[in-house]
């Protein structure tokens, strides 16, 4: 046993036997890939500080598993209540992942089979090279027998969808005509366009669509609030909502009146 697995034995007894107020972490005291379960007795309490420290501990108990590595590196990515990894940590981990990596690149190789490529590790490499695929990348050069299987069914799907569109074809809603064939999704977006009533590219009906349109629109739309009063003098249309009158002429004939008024009260008093 190593120190690496001694310190990591005393966390888990530690947390084993308290019982945590405030934010915690479950953590599988036994990985799922080395052959833990999600049972409740591999389950433990940790504290965000622990957690972090258990899954750095175990890249050193466990070297080479690419998925401890990954458990690690993931730790540092959008965590806020785990602890912020230092400078020298974040770029151990890093240089964890990369080794990582490249060991799964430098075993594992590309194998072709038919113009299908596919990424094997060294240890099923066997089992498919048995099954009739070869090594290396197919790199798009496909033989001449796959090439004319992959322009039969095509040419055979291209068909079948003709077919079907010309038995139920799309008509302009306005002349009748049947509209020229098009794959499905460039029918949804004639259909978009059109709002589902398709139409040909004739000037006549096209203008008749646009004069419908506008017609429409202007029928649904809800009527506009004025944006001018009627003048208190005259009952004429102002330039504004709040203006009372619709010139100085009629300003100053109320103005008038108004004194008129105030001069006969007085005289009769």
């Amino acid at each position: 046993m190593n120190k690496y697995q001694k310190w990591y034995d005393k966390i888990i007894a530690r947390a084993k036997n308290r019982v945590l107020c405030g934010y915690f972490e479950f953590h599988h005291i036994t990985p799922l890939c080395v052959g833990g379960s999600d049972d409740d007795d591999n389950l433990v309490a940790l504290t965000a500080e622990e957690h972090y420290v258990c899954h750095q501990l175990l890249i050193k108990i466990y070297p080479g598993n690419r998925k401890i590595v990954f458990a690690a590196n993931m730790m540092c990515v959008g965590n806020t209540d785990a602890q912020r990894p230092n400078n020298k940590t974040y770029a151990w981990l890093r240089k964890k992942l990369k080794d990582s990596l490249s060991h799964q690149r430098s075993n594992s190789f590309w194998i072709n089979k038919d113009g299908k490529n596919k990424w094997v590790s060294s240890d099923k490499i066997n089992e498919f090279i048995n099954n009739g695929w070869e090594r290396g990348m197919c790199k798009g050069r496909l033989s001449e027998e796959w090439k004319e299987k992959i322009r039969k069914s095509r040419n055979e799907k291209y068909k079948l969808d003709v077919d079907n569109y010309y038995k139920q074809p799309l008509k302009c809603h306005i002349c009748g005509d049947v509209l020229p064939y098009q794959h499905s999704k460039a029918r949804d977006e004639r259909l978009k366009r059109t709002n589902g009533k398709p139409r040909c590219k004739k000037t006549e009906c096209n203008s008749i669509t646009t004069k419908k349109f506008f017609e429409e629109k202007r029928l649904n739309s809800p009527p506009k609030e004025a944006s001018y009063s009627s003048c208190q003098c005259c009952g004429g249309r102002t330039n504004g909502k709040k203006r009372k009158y619709c010139s100085q002429k009629c300003h100053l004939k109320v103005l008038n009146e108004s004194k008129r008024k105030s001069e006969q009260n007085n005289k009769a008093y």
